[in-house]
């Protein structure tokens, strides 16, 4: 809870600082993993995410919420195959996940897909209709649409 609201607060390190204290104590921890994987990945340090989501799946491999940090780590490595298998792991987790399908959406518009991203930001605006990520994917695949 405490690493949680430091990241909240923008406070990164302290953040990290909690975390490693925590994980010290609890090594076979897969929240404090995930979590690790979120301020690793919001720091830029995307091998240091990478490696803490994969320590968390190991410990918990039905966590569909590290999948998806899994995936986000990817996509912002532009990944996107890995992205895409990590993002359909947390969809057979749990179906409806907007965050996923998100990830999904994006991967196949940076691959050309376009209408299997129109499809993932459909299947997600469903789930979650004011994701704000998802809403920003439908609206510039609609004004790719509608350029000549």
């Amino acid at each position: 809870i405490s690493s949680h609201h430091h990241l909240r607060q923008g406070r990164i390190e302290k953040a990290r600082g909690t975390l490693e204290r925590l994980i010290e104590i609890e090594p076979n921890m897969a929240k404090a993993y995930n979590a690790s994987c979120v301020v690793e990945l919001r720091s830029g340090r995307l091998e240091q995410a990478e490696r803490a989501c994969r320590v968390a799946i190991r410990l918990n491999p039905d966590n569909a919420s590290s999948w998806v940090n899994l995936a986000s780590v990817y996509v912002t490595a532009r990944r996107y195959e890995d992205t895409r298998e990590a993002a359909e792991k947390a969809l057979s987790i749990q179906p409806k996940h907007a965050e996923a399908e998100y990830l999904l959406g994006i991967t196949y518009a940076n691959l050309g897909a376009f209408d299997r991203a129109e499809e993932h930001s459909r299947r997600g605006l469903a789930v979650s209709p004011n994701h704000p990520g998802l809403r920003k994917l439908d609206a510039q695949l609609a004004a790719r649409k509608r350029q000549p």
